[in-house]
């Protein structure tokens, strides 16, 4: 069954700047879909369309659940100041309907799950940005079943490497169990692991679309190898490059390659660097990414900033 379903979403903010035009999705129950692009590409005015806390200036979007079945997170995280963090997700519970017994259990489970236990009893006004972006998860989350949709702006905002892999298993929970996700983040490890399909925006289009896994493997890459060198010699970066490694965007001090051989490229590669005049302060290796896909489709970053938006 399609939750979602958009076409041609456009908007325009206060003084002409264009944040979406013609985007178009589907999103089916039981999807999680992740939203990537560089800040300011439009993944948060689309977030808010789709929660429909904001109008699109043109297109045509259905969604298949009212909103009392959707949970939303945005960037701004609006909580009862005086409450504990307890008593906010207790009343959250409540006001969705959920038995008093039953919303006491699900939020000491679900606080804990989030690394909250210890502060569960302290005012939200106490709470640090990244136990606020915790608490909010928490309140989306707790019900489980009782929500179909959940529509997500960097929910990894504020969280360490453990609390995202914990937000993955509690996304992927909320997916086997029937819902459905859709979530904007630039954070490639966390999309990877929590996402069945992405979409790129790249200045408020849809540049690309796939499962992360077939989009990382059409790079035809095995390793990227990124490397930082004292000021570059006078050469073209991809001059006389061994055989089955190639030269990427860098920047000053860092030379990036990818390398269809893997590590058995690394010799080759370290005697061109020395030939080139290139001093090696440090050399990485990593396997390829969706920040890599994004920047082979564009030349351009996902960290990368465009113009900021905002609400006009």
């Amino acid at each position: 069954m399609t939750v979602l379903c958009a076409a041609g979403l456009g908007y325009e903010y206060k003084g002409g700047r264009v944040a979406l035009s013609g985007v178009g999705l589907a999103v089916e129950a039981g999807e999680c879909l992740g939203v990537m692009g560089p800040n300011g590409s439009g993944k948060s005015t689309l977030i808010r369309i789709l929660a429909r806390t904001l109008r699109p200036g043109s297109g045509h979007l259905e969604v298949s659940l009212a909103l009392r079945d959707t949970a939303v997170v945005l960037d701004s995280l609006p909580f009862a100041e005086s409450l504990s963090g307890a008593e906010s997700l207790r009343r959250m519970l409540a006001l969705r309907g959920v038995p008093r017994a039953e919303a006491r259990s699900a939020a000491n489970r679900t606080l804990a799950t989030l690394g909250l236990s210890d502060r569960a009893a302290d005012a939200v006004s106490t709470y640090s940005t990244g136990m606020r972006r915790r608490l909010a998860l928490a309140e989306a989350l707790a019900a489980g079943s009782g929500f179909g949709l959940f529509l997500l702006d960097e929910p990894t905002l504020g969280l360490d490497v453990e609390g995202r892999l914990t937000l993955v298993g509690l996304l992927r929970a909320a997916v086997s169990g029937g819902g459905t996700v859709v979530l904007a983040s630039n954070e490639p490890s966390f999309v990877g692991r929590a996402c069945d399909r992405v979409i790129f925006l790249f200045d408020g289009r849809v540049v690309a679309e796939g499962r992360p896994t077939d989009l990382i493997a059409d790079l035809g890459r095995s390793v990227s190898i990124e490397v930082d060198v004292d000021p570059p010699a006078a050469s073209d970066p991809a001059d006389g490059l061994p055989a089955g490694i190639e030269a990427l965007r860098s920047s000053a001090g860092t030379l990036r390659f990818a390398s269809e051989r893997g590590t058995a490229a690394l010799p080759a590669l370290s005697e061109w660097l020395a030939a080139a005049g290139h001093d090696v302060r440090a050399l990485r290796i990593r396997e390829p990414d969706l920040a890599d896909v994004f920047l082979s489709l564009t030349g351009v970053p996902l960290d990368a900033t465009r113009v900021a938006e905002t609400d006009g």
